[in-house]
């Protein structure tokens, strides 16, 4: 990709996008009740748009929450492995979301311990990885807030 498809991205984000990083609840997920994913999104009512993040980043795309008189939108997004890559790839080009990128890029370093042995039966976290990954979350969730 080019530094200007890399900034471009980079601006759709800061402008128009998310970084966040979610607990999701799953029977399949045994070790502690859930897993946490990092997820990167982008709402526009011009669907050109999340189809370039999607042919230059991959992801899904599905329609967006629309308020009743307002055009319908579209929403992409990316999560866990290839949104840490892209988060990588347009860090340098971020303004208004660097905090949260860096946030999120700390978040998936904690990440390289795998939560199962290699039968696939959960085993324990080392000590504090959990709590870390929990006060990331909640920073990042600070980050988010409208108006902060």
């Amino acid at each position: 990709m080019t530094d200007t498809e890399l900034a471009y991205a980079a601006a759709l984000i800061d402008g128009e996008g998310s970084i966040g990083i979610y607990f999701l609840v799953n029977p399949k997920y045994k070790l502690r009740g859930g897993q946490y994913q990092v997820r990167v999104t982008v709402t526009n009512t011009d669907p050109r748009m999340a189809l370039w993040l999607q042919a230059r980043f991959g992801g899904t795309i599905t329609p967006g929450r629309s308020k009743v008189g307002h055009r319908p939108t579209t929403r992409w997004l990316v999560h866990t492995q290839k949104a840490a890559a892209m988060i990588a790839l347009i860090r340098p080009y971020l303004i208004t979301k660097g905090e949260q990128a860096d946030v999120a890029l700390a978040f998936r370093a904690t990440l390289g311990h795998k939560g199962v042995n290699e039968k696939g039966r959960p085993i324990r976290l080392p000590d504090g990885v959990w709590e870390l990954r929990t006060q990331l979350r909640d920073q990042i969730h600070v980050l988010n807030r409208k108006g902060a």
